[in-house]
């Protein structure tokens, strides 16, 4: 299973129509990551919040999302580094939320907490390279985290919104639709566009 190439078929086997080969996949790609985003998400939680709802919860509730969605074609995903990279990404919004749900009106945890600090010192670029030699490290996905969070960054506020919105499973004319922007869908899949466009540019750099 070190192969990128075996990633990608496991991607593949997720979207089968036969339910054995899809729960195989599930598993493996489950055993691979889920002790790393495990890692990810506590650091993410207040203590006062894993109480509530800790890291097991927010990874199942993360990865079960996962797989509902990339079996819709919602993904579009070339290998390891891209899936580690989204799966990073969707434990990140878990566990915010988690937060924040648990910070509203009688449930709030700030008085009783503060957040845990980020850890992780390696570089991103020490991490993609890990990611072409095998299975991800915790540091690997501290140091992807930290990308994550730097390319998120790097975005205005509504192109932010828009990654937060489709990492929610919204479609394009969902999106289009709502409140903040009431735009065309078309409007939509430029801004992705231009998204990709950025964060593509930032990685060549």
């Amino acid at each position: 299973m070190n192969s990128s190439g075996s990633i990608t078929r496991l991607l593949s086997d997720l979207r089968s129509d036969l339910p054995s080969i899809q729960r195989r996949a599930e598993n493996e790609i489950w055993t691979r990551y889920c002790p790393q985003l495990l890692m990810l998400a506590r650091r993410t939680l207040d203590s006062r919040t894993r109480q509530r709802e800790d890291e097991e919860d927010v990874v199942q509730s993360m990865y079960a999302s996962f797989c509902f969605r990339l079996k819709r074609g919602a993904f579009e995903l070339d290998g390891r580094t891209d899936l580690m990279k989204l799966l990073v990404t969707m434990t990140l919004h878990k566990s915010r939320q988690a937060v924040a749900r648990h910070r509203r009106h009688r449930r709030d945890t700030r008085r009783e907490t503060s957040p845990a600090p980020p850890g992780g010192e390696d570089s991103t670029a020490w991490a993609f390279e890990q990611m072409d030699r095998g299975a991800p490290t915790p540091d690997d996905a501290v140091a992807f985290a930290e990308e994550v969070e730097r390319q998120l960054a790097a975005l205005d506020v509504t192109l932010r919104q828009i990654v937060l919105w489709k990492l929610e499973g919204c479609t394009n004319a969902e999106i289009a639709g709502r409140d903040k922007l009431n735009c065309a869908e078309r409007t939509i899949e430029r801004k992705l566009q231009r998204i990709r466009e950025l964060w593509s540019r930032e990685s060549s750099e």
